[in-house]
């Protein structure tokens, strides 16, 4: 696929050995999913939980088009709404790194021309699949892609100044390898709080609380009040949101909001203890549908409207019309026209049509800039068969349930009997102002990163790095200096840059102490005189930003060298004790600088 079409298909036809969706089987039933291969059933139990996962696990959502969603390889092109979204989020991200007389629209649409012409800026920021994407762009999708990304970015100059925006966390990163570890309520969560605003009083200026902003680069949407018992998802993603936040900060977010920047609304989420609570046990409550699906090895289908958008209509039998309870014809490559951008024609013969049809218009073949229908977005009939298993009934019995299992795999977790293993903890009760209990558990898993130890001696205490320990400032002076290094050369400061230049820097320290000591170690004071011995050769020897491999080779053993030096002379001149040769500074006398190559 050429990049450059805008369009993809999001399936292609392989052999069915290498499907995608091979390894999973129909239960006699012809209404539930189970799972015969070992690894995909371990993708679809998660130790850690987002809120955009969830909500595919909420009681009205259909448990096989999440395992479809799952295991189906995403092929996007790059003028897809979700790819589309994602560059307009990072977009906003950086906006929102800078100083506040700096975010304009202007520097917003630069930051997005950034991301064209500076490929590992855009690898850093986009990702690995759509950053090549976007620089295969031709000139003219180049333009096109530019204005798509803006009109998801400055839509948000309707809503507020970003110019004024305080911004207390920008990105805030929860599980994984992120800052900050979390349970809302007995689930572990991860996830990113798109930005968190600091609320100022106007006349003192002081911090009088705080806002939850998530950004949605698609349509304006709010709870359906044709189905007042399906939970709103978007609300609920505030929700857990400002409970995260305030396990971690002990802040309580006082206000929330869903910005959809392209069509310049805002939609303010109600974040009282009560509200947030529901979200937190809808939330709990996915979790352990996740668990006890896989715990069952079922995932029951849930047949209705949203079956035409699913890439399994064409192969599901479960999949009706519930107008008319016969198979789907082929719907999964149509959009939705709104009643009034019908043709004249089309509109009269409706004329009479109930209002809330009118609502929802009509759904028709997608068609691209150019006329041309969109790729089919579903699994063509036939292209994969998902045969149908006879497994006995669920039972009480471990014996019976084992049956249903894939070899290697007990009670839906590879050699793993006790599923609670899978689960968090059981909850506590948190008692907030007014001593009243609050349901709300967001407190800090029991991991901990640092511990205050006793002694400077003790670099760990029971496997975790003591805050004390000559360890502990080590590590962190070659942090520090680490990210000095990032910011004064104006490169990005990530996770990735900081890694590598800080592991960079810890080899050159640890090749030096070795040689001059026989062993490595973060609490020696050898460690602290190489460490001191790099300082200074980094600041002679420039790094080689920009440069290939081969120059940050040369580099490194030219600072390995220069460091080593740096002991080794210091050494010499320690053994020589008081006795120094007289007029040393003679041997300088006529040493010339070596010729430029």
């Amino acid at each position: 696929m050429s990049p450059a079409t805008g369009h993809a298909a999001a399936t292609a036809h392989v052999d069915e050995t290498e499907h995608p969706l091979a390894g999973l089987a129909w239960l006699s039933d012809q209404k539930t999913l189970t799972i015969t291969d070992v690894t995909k059933l371990k993708r679809l139990r998660r130790k850690q939980l987002s809120a955009s996962t969830s909500h595919a696990l909420y009681p009205d959502k259909c448990s096989v088009s999440m395992v479809i969603d799952r295991l189906m390889p995403r092929e996007d092109g790059v003028f897809e709404a979700n790819q589309l979204g994602t560059a307009a989020h990072a977009v906003l991200e950086q906006l929102f790194s800078l100083p506040g007389p700096e975010r304009t629209k202007a520097r917003a649409s630069a930051i997005a021309r950034e991301y064209r012409e500076n490929f590992e800026f855009a690898n850093e920021m986009l990702g690995h699949g759509l950053a090549p994407l976007v620089h295969a762009l031709n000139e003219a999708d180049t333009e096109k892609w530019f204005r798509e990304v803006d009109v998801r970015t400055h839509g948000l100059w309707e809503i507020e100044d970003p110019t004024q925006v305080t911004v207390f966390r920008n990105e805030m990163g929860f599980g994984a390898d992120n800052e900050f570890n979390v349970n809302i309520g007995r689930v572990p969560f991860v996830g990113y709080i798109d930005r968190v605003d600091k609320i100022l009083d106007p006349v003192s200026g002081e911090i009088v609380g705080y806002k939850v902003i998530d950004y949605k680069m698609g349509k304006y949407k709010e709870p359906d009040p044709k189905f007042p018992n399906n939970p709103d998802e978007y609300g609920d993603q505030i929700k857990v949101y400002v409970a995260a936040m305030f396990g971690v900060t002990g802040f309580w977010p006082e206000s929330g909001s869903l910005v959809f920047a392209k069509h310049h609304r805002e939609r303010v989420i109600e974040t009282t203890r009560e509200a947030v609570a529901g979200a937190v046990e809808r939330f709990e409550a996915a979790f352990d549908r996740m668990n006890d699906m896989a715990d069952k090895n079922e995932y029951p289908t849930k047949p209705g409207p949203l079956c035409s958008w699913c890439v399994l209509v064409n192969n599901c039998p479960a999949a009706v019309n519930p107008r008319n309870g016969a198979p789907y014809e082929d719907l999964s490559n149509t959009v939705k026209i709104p009643f009034d951008e019908l043709p004249a024609e089309e509109q009269a013969a409706g004329k009479n049509w109930p209002a809330w049809k009118k609502a929802k218009g009509v759904r028709k073949p997608g068609l691209d800039d150019e006329g041309n229908p969109l790729p089919l977005k579903a699994i063509p009939r036939g292209d994969v068969t998902i045969p149908t298993v006879q497994f006995p009934a669920p039972s009480d019995s471990p014996e019976a349930n084992a049956r249903r299992m894939p070899a290697g795999i007990t009670n839906g977790a590879a050699q793993q009997t006790d599923t609670s293993a899978h689960r968090a903890p059981a909850p506590s009760t948190n008692t907030t102002e007014g001593n009243t209990p609050m349901t709300i558990t967001a407190a800090a898993p029991a991991q901990k990163k640092l511990i205050e130890g006793v002694s400077v001696t003790d670099a760990d205490v029971e496997g975790i790095l003591n805050a004390r320990s000559n360890s502990a400032l080590a590590v962190t002076d070659l942090s520090a200096f680490t990210i000095a290094k990032l910011a004064e050369a104006g490169m990005p400061i990530t996770g990735g840059s900081v890694n590598a230049l800080l592991d960079t820097f810890a080899t050159i320290v640890q090749n030096v102490e070795f040689a001059l000591t026989g062993a490595t170690s973060y609490q020696s004071g050898a460690n602290r005189l190489a460490r001191t011995a790099l300082k200074s050769v980094v600041e002679s020897l420039p790094l080689p930003w920009g440069e290939d491999f081969a120059a940050w080779d040369a580099w490194f053993e030219s600072a390995r060298k220069r460091t080593s030096a740096t002991l080794n002379a210091a050494i010499r001149l320690h053994s020589q004790g008081e006795q120094l040769p007289d007029a040393p500074y003679q041997a300088l006398a006529g040493i010339q600088k070596p010729s430029a190559a």
